[in-house]
Order: C-alpha cells, then structure tokens, then sequence
C-alpha cells in the first residue's frame, strides 16, 4: 500500500527530470545555432563579391548543383547559377568551371544537365569539370580540394547559400570567394533560408567536431 502511494511522487519526479532535460537539450541547441550561423556569416562577409568588377581572378568558378528536370531542363536557381558562372567565365575571372553536383541515380543528374547549359552557351568542353558526388555542400567543397586540387576559386551559388560553402571551403583550404547568383526572388526564398539556418550548424559541427570523410 505504500509503495502505491509513493508511485504518483516518483511519477512527478521522473517527469520534472525529462521535461529538464528536454529543457537543457533545446536550450543547448539553439546556442549551437545561433553560434555557428553568427560566426559563419560575420567571418564570410568580406569574401563576397557585390558585383563582377569587385571578383578577383581564380583558377576556378564552382557551380554548386541544385533542382534539375528532366529534358535538360533546370529550376530558376539553378538556371541563374548557370548563367553567373557564364558570365564570370567569359570576363576571365575564372580559368575553369567545376560542376558539383547530385548524380547518385540514373535518371537525375545535375553535373550533366549543368554541363548541357554551359557547352550551349558555349563554354569548350575541356574547360568543364564534373563531380559527380558533390551530394552536399560539405562534399562539394571537401571533393573539390580533396579530389580536383582546387587552390582559388570562386563559388556561384545564391547569396543565403554563399556563406556556409564560403566558411567550408576556406577550412578546407581554398582560397575562396563567393559570387551571388541572385537574379529575382525566389518563390520559396523563406524555406531555403530557414533549412539554410540549420544547415550551416550542422555543417560547422561537420568541419570542427565530426570532419567526416
């Protein structure tokens, strides 16, 4: 009979104790987030370009890879990634092009349909790379000093993506600047920005904790 009438306190008890600890756990978390997007964005800053005059010369432009279509057809983000990176090309600010992007299954293929664009538009083949397996931003910027030798460079993507590859590529040891792709507004700017938010504290725990291969 005791032993029933002590179960309701240690029931309370036990409660108190997870709804702390949950407590402790979201607090901890959104530190982590706060942290990590302030340091990423404050020390990337400087590293990206307001306009073509102001981006110096690279051995390379990195095209990061994004939603594409079937029939070579590409999404707007991607789209305008492609034709930043044509422009930057053709006013020599880059030597190359590297596409980094999602070909994990047959029948989806950014590299490729990437790659289309630019030979239409008239980007000769030999200056083209392809990765292939850049399935993430940290892959990318990993793969394309790991694999591809990638000294100086200048990243094309839009400007809430530019500085979490920015902060990875410059740990990683690239000489990088960024090159904003922006060219409207986007329909789902909110949602990007907001996984953009969590992303870049994952990726900061990746590059200073994890560094997975």
């Amino acid at each position: 009979m005791n032993i029933l009438k002590m179960f309701p306190t240690v029931l309370q008890k036990f409660r108190k104790k997870i709804i702390n600890i949950f407590i402790y756990c979201f607090s901890a978390t959104l530190v982590i987030i706060l942290v990590s997007n302030w340091i990423i964005i404050s020390s990337t800053r400087h590293l990206i370009a307001e306009n073509l005059e102001k981006v110096k010369k690279a051995d390379v432009g990195i095209i990061l890879g994004a939603a594409v279509y079937s029939g070579n057809r590409v999404s707007t983000v991607v789209g305008d990634r492609i034709e930043s990176a044509i422009e930057l090309y053709r006013e020599g600010k880059v030597d190359k092009l590297l596409i980094s992007g999602d070909h994990a299954e047959r029948y989806y293929d950014e590299v490729n349909t990437i790659k289309f664009w630019l030979l239409k538009n008239g980007i000769p083949p030999g200056n083209i790379e392809m990765d292939p397996s850049g399935f993430s931003t940290y892959e990318s910027m990993c793969r394309a000093r790991n694999v591809f030798n990638v000294n100086s460079a200048v990243i094309i993507t839009q400007s809430y993506h530019l500085p979490r590859a920015l902060y990875l590529a410059r740990r990683l040891g690239i000489s990088a600047q960024g090159f904003g792709a922006d060219q409207r507004l986007y329909k789902n700017a909110k949602r990007f920005l907001m996984r953009e938010y969590l992303a870049r504290a994952k990726d900061f725990i990746y590059i200073h904790i994890l560094k997975p291969k």
